[in-house]
């Protein structure tokens, strides 16, 4: 509870108890989209309601089109946790840049680059895969 995190403990509880005892109950889970978000690729990981039973929670399609303003949104928001986890596994500033700047809460260039550099600077001995850019970067410590 300290860390913020007691419900997170909770729900992965009634995941659990759910799988074990074969309960069908409807749940929120992360889990390969395998079309249940028809706008969203297959293979993309989708926060979804899911029935979970003993083989696990499996997605429930989506009842009605959420409109083009929430499709965009999602699909935005995938495209940003796509290009982040591409630039953390190769370590590739332009990567790392873009994803920011397709974040839909991302204003512009310079507050994006201020915002990575900064981030960078601030936990380089985790980011060892950025290397390059600190040899590149003068005036880093």
């Amino acid at each position: 509870g300290e860390r913020g995190g007691a419900h997170y403990s909770e729900a992965a509880v009634r995941l659990l108890e759910a799988i074990e005892n074969d309960r069908g109950t409807i749940q929120v889970v992360n889990v390969p989209n395998r079309g249940a978000v028809p706008f969203l690729q297959p293979e993309d990981v989708a926060e979804t309601r899911c029935r979970v039973t003993k083989d696990g929670p499996l997605p429930v399609p989506l009842k009605k089109d959420p409109g083009a303003h929430i499709k965009g949104l999602m699909q935005a928001v995938k495209a940003y946790e796509k290009l982040a986890a591409r630039a953390a596994l190769t370590g590739c500033y332009t990567d790392a840049v873009s994803a920011l700047l397709t974040n839909p809460l991302t204003q512009d260039y310079p507050g994006a680059k201020s915002a990575l550099d900064e981030m960078l600077a601030a936990n380089r001995e985790y980011l060892p895969q950025f290397s390059p850019y600190f040899e590149g970067v003068s005036g880093q410590p």
